[in-house]
């Protein structure tokens, strides 16, 4: 810290230097930061401030920006204390709405980029002079952000895209919801067994014809696309993970019920209904991020997180760290195309693309177009070649290289290495892995138990009365949000006609204030949220008329939600 100066700038406040560059403005630091403040734009979730340095910058923007969350990031722990010693920064120490990343990993940033608004956008600020003190950290702090963004974005498209979907599955699984199993009593409940995690890349096919006696030594846990494979190899998972909502998916599954009869079906109260009408185990189900599901689990009881990361696999891979196993092994977790292939020979989407070959529409064609409709890349594979792979695969290598890197004490691997590389994932030989010890009598007691749980016999009565609590509390919100178009309309046509418009907007301002109270305002802005944020970021000329499409969407969307649910009743 011996390069730190605190010096006097022009108009008396202290300002900082280092090494004689300035951190700050010489002649008004207050002023220069509240200009930069200003630069945020409109509906921002978060902001990211790279760069701390005597605190002006965080402080305007607090004072300019008091609802979006900030994130501040400085490398320089030591210089946290230096500019409280020069500056009063209670106010910023004593903020809630402000987290602090002060040296240490960069990438530990990622963890306080999970607020907000869904699909509001992070703004990442960089302070230059700051950055330029430590750029390599700096630089990584822009790259976790950066990824962060993709990710927000790609959840809020999946919002937009899949959330009448997942409504829809919620309210047809209530049938399912009485027999499921909680996640969290079994925490760890598989200490000392190592995990083989199988997924539906082509290097699953490799380890197919030793799956029999691999599943003698590892618990195993298939995602949805590679139960076919582990059957026609003569092993019946001992999990079986399905998360997805959507129809096709389920489809993974035809035809493997009858061979699956003891498997434990990991999923999400909003997976898609014929997941469980076509395997017939126990569901094991995984808290979900959907007000519905979240109201309907908590009457079930269903406690239990995962650190998914939105698709099957990611849900699969960290089920074997919940379940304590002391070793973590994917198999055909290619997230590439290694030989130019998509699937393992004879899964569904291999099939498909045979049966609906022509002359006009070959097989090849749609392998093809698998390959390269998302902008297809090498990059370097985790034996030392190159393997070819595309945008899609990033997000969900960057989830696994998170986790793996978090979870070195249980020696996270692939078997093989021709799929694409992820850090903190070691190569592991099909030789070590069949020189394990055997372990299955264990796992049959332990999943014995499990299975075997009773069922609570008022599950299915709490369920049934939760349904028309809930339609009871839509049906109210739904006339609330008609009550205020109506007044919405009023204070328009009064403006229209020169009348003054407080009457109508203070009936306005009582039914915002028994919508914010109601109990079923988070179903309602579930479905919302894309409208939401559009109205957040300033886009909407007209404040009334962005009010009436407001409250016209909570009205479709309660009445969404009362129609799906009334139909399970």
């Amino acid at each position: 810290m011996s390069d730190w100066q605190v010096i006097q700038a022009r108009n008396g406040l202290p300002t900082l230097t280092i090494q004689g560059k300035a951190i700050h403005s010489r002649f008004n630091p207050q002023r220069e930061a509240q200009r930069t403040a200003q630069t945020v734009p409109e509906g921002t979730g978060i902001i990211v401030l790279s760069g701390f340095g005597l605190g002006y910058v965080a402080e305007a923007l607090r004072q300019q920006h008091p609802h979006y969350p900030l994130v501040i990031a400085e490398a320089h722990p030591e210089l946290l204390t230096l500019a409280s010693n020069h500056r009063n920064l209670s106010s910023l120490l004593q903020d809630p709405g402000i987290t602090w990343i002060l040296g240490g990993e960069a990438k530990a940033v990622m963890n306080a980029l999970n607020t907000g608004p869904t699909g509001s956008p992070i703004h990442l600020l960089s302070w230059p002079p700051s950055v330029q003190t430590a750029p390599q950290w700096y630089s990584e702090i822009q790259s976790t952000v950066e990824q962060a963004i993709t990710r927000r974005a790609v959840n809020a498209r999946t919002l937009e895209r899949f959330g009448p979907l997942w409504v829809r599955n919620l309210a047809l699984n209530t049938t399912m919801l009485p027999r499921a199993l909680p996640l969290l009593p079994d925490q760890n409940l598989m200490a000392g067994i190592p995990a083989l995690i199988l997924a539906g890349g082509p290097s699953l096919e490799e380890a197919l014809p030793h799956l029999p006696e691999l599943a003698q030594r590892h618990l195993i846990i298939a995602v949805d696309t590679a139960v076919r494979g582990a059957l026609r190899a003569g092993v019946t998972p001992d999990i079986i993970a399905s998360v997805d909502p959507q129809y096709w998916n389920s489809r993974h599954l035809d035809h493997c019920g009858e061979s699956c009869q003891k498997s434990l079906i990991l999923a999400e109260s909003a997976s898609h209904p014929r997941v469980f009408h076509s395997l017939p185990g126990r569901p094991w189900i995984m808290r979900g991020r959907f007000p519905l599901g979240t109201r309907l689990e908590n009457v079930v009881k269903l406690q239990g997180e995962l650190k998914a990361g939105g698709s099957v696999a990611t849900a699969a891979w960290d089920m074997g760290r919940h379940l304590g196993c002391n070793s973590l092994v994917a198999v055909g977790l290619d997230l590439a195309f290694p030989g130019y292939k998509s699937h393992y020979n004879g899964s569904l989407s291999h099939r498909m693309a045979m049966q609906s070959s022509s002359r006009t529409n070959p097989a090849e064609l749609a392998h093809y177009r698998a390959l390269h409709t998302a902008f297809s890349y090498s990059m370097a594979s985790q034996e030392g070649g190159e393997v070819l792979t595309d945008h899609r695969m990033d997000i969900y290598a960057t989830w696994f290289e998170e986790s793996a890197t978090s979870l070195q004490d249980l020696t996270p691997a692939t078997l093989g290495g021709k799929g694409r590389q992820i850090q903190g994932m070691t190569v592991i030989s099909l030789e070590t892995l069949l020189s394990r010890p055997i372990c299955r009598p264990e796992i049959e007691r332990k999943l014995e138990q499990v299975r075997e749980r009773p069922i609570p016999s008022d599950h299915q009565e709490a369920i049934q009365a939760e349904l028309h609590r809930l339609i009871l509390e839509l049906k109210q919100l739904q006339r609330n949000a008609h009550k205020a178009i109506g007044f919405v309309k009023e204070a328009q046509e009064a403006l229209d006609t020169g009348l003054p418009p407080e009457k109508p907007l203070e009936q306005l301002s009582e039914i915002d204030a028994t919508i914010l109270q109601g109990g079923a305002r988070d179903l309602a802005s579930f479905l919302i949220q894309p409208i939401i944020h559009e109205l957040g970021t300033g886009e909407g000329r007209n404040p009334l008329e962005d009010s009436k499409r407001l409250y016209q969407h909570i009205a479709q969307s309660t009445s969404y939600h009362v129609q799906k649910l009334s139909r399970v009743l």
